[in-house]
């Protein structure tokens, strides 16, 4: 980039968050089963707007939430099973119980899940393509590369002993005796 230029959305999906955006739909409700739920965790607002918008207007739930979902149940299609009013573990459990059946959730922000993804915006303010590196810079730089390469060598490296038990006995006294000096 040059300087000044601001760049497109990043994504980074190693960023992690401590909360998540929740988009829930009760399917139903039995007096002895609980409240059957399906659910579909986004990491961004915008996101789960949209996914909202999207099944608002008649787009399967179980389709997007294997899209989208960062919770485990986006393999069933977001359905969250069958929970028992009362029994409430959690953000999501009062979520839930506080919903009609048939209806879609407002997005929902829950503090007590993680979720990975974000984006970045980068600007780059000035640039010096022929400024010196910092010497510590240059060692960290250095010991990287040396890294990789020995990585790369032991690969491809094939180690043979070929010393018999008398040879490593003697090796062995003599790192021994030396250790003392």
């Amino acid at each position: 980039m040059k300087p000044k230029e601001i760049s497109d959305p990043i994504f980074d999906s190693n960023f992690e968050k401590p909360f998540g955006y929740w988009v829930i739909k009760v399917i139903e409700t039995d007096e002895n089963k609980g409240i059957h739920a399906e659910g579909i965790l986004c990491a961004a607002n915008d996101q789960a707007e949209d996914v909202r918008a999207r099944l608002v207007k008649g787009e399967s739930f179980a389709d997007l939430a294997k899209q989208y979902s960062q919770h485990s149940s986006k393999d069933n299609g977001g359905d969250l099973g069958w929970r028992l009013p009362g029994a409430e573990k959690g953000m999501l459990d009062r979520m839930i119980a506080s919903l009609q059946p048939n209806t879609i959730s407002d997005v929902l922000r829950d503090d007590s899940v993680k979720t990975k993804g974000g984006y970045w915006i980068v600007q780059v303010l000035d640039s010096q393509h022929d400024r010196p590196l910092d010497k510590a810079i240059r060692e960290q730089l250095a010991d990287k590369c040396l890294s990789a390469w020995l990585n790369d060598q032991a690969k491809d490296a094939k180690i043979e002993n070929l010393l018999d038990k008398q040879q490593k006995d003697w090796a062995a006294d003599r790192v021994i005796k030396n250790r003392g000096k």
